[in-house]
């Protein structure tokens, strides 16, 4: 049996929790219920001004709401300190961040928290579809976020990424193997009105764009395809979030 002597710090936190204690309970009973509604009203202001706007944010695939639904309020706050935490990342430094889940790789820690802002917290980009299979054409994928937001709408969608900046492409295929996303195409070529060769300025982040003489930054001749090739079907949604 240990003394304690030979643990002087646990025995001082101990001390100092039972005497706090003993001053709680010889509290008039009148004080303790007037704390008490403190801790709780500073509760609730938090629960509406932190719990309802960011928990709404992060809706979880039907799967997981089914299978553990008593994780989802802790995984949601989990997941809106992790975005915070991107948001003050330097910018143009590659993160890896597990906000989704899965391992998700970035360029740009700032421009992925405004995007997941855009995607999974307004949901800009929700639609309702006639088929359970609806073909979506994404212009400008980035890292894949918008990609990963149709996947989970529609599992069975075919979906085609267009995403001509090689080193952001590199990520984006990455991602997708990491969440294991099928039926979805990744083409390294930018959007244009005819197949050809063109510069391209890379920013390092998510504004990447067709070079024009005021450009500033690295530049190199990129792949291009026309839009018009892809839409031999019907297509249920049509992203571009493009620049040029």
């Amino acid at each position: 049996r240990r003394s304690r002597r030979d643990h002087p710090g646990q025995s001082s936190r101990a001390s100092s929790l039972t005497c706090r204690l003993a001053a709680y309970r010889k509290r008039p009973e009148r004080e303790k219920s007037d704390l008490g509604d403190r801790v709780r009203g500073k509760l609730n202001f938090a629960s509406r001004r932190g719990w309802s706007m960011k928990v709404r944010m992060f809706r979880d695939p039907p799967d997981f709401r089914r299978g553990a639904s008593w994780l989802g309020p802790a995984r949601r706050l989990l997941a809106w300190g992790e975005l915070r935490r991107l948001r003050k990342l330097p910018r143009y430094r590659p993160f890896q961040t597990r906000v989704l889940g899965p391992l998700l790789k970035g360029v740009d820690g700032p421009s992925c928290y405004y995007a997941f802002h855009e995607i999974f917290g307004k949901r800009n980009y929700e639609f309702a579809s006639r088929t359970a299979s609806p073909r979506i054409i994404d212009g400008g994928s980035n890292i894949g976020l918008a990609l990963i937001f149709f996947k989970q709408l529609f599992p069975t969608a075919r979906v085609t990424g267009f995403e001509p900046d090689p080193a952001v492409f590199a990520v984006l295929q990455e991602n997708m193997r990491s969440f294991a996303l099928h039926d979805v195409e990744l083409v390294n070529k930018a959007l244009w009105t005819e197949d050809q060769r063109l510069e391209f300025h890379c920013d390092g982040a998510d504004g990447g764009r067709l070079h024009r003489g005021h450009s500033q930054g690295q530049r190199l001749q990129v792949e291009a395809c026309r839009l018009r090739s892809y839409l031999d079907e019907p297509v249920e949604m049509l992203k571009l979030d493009i620049e040029g």
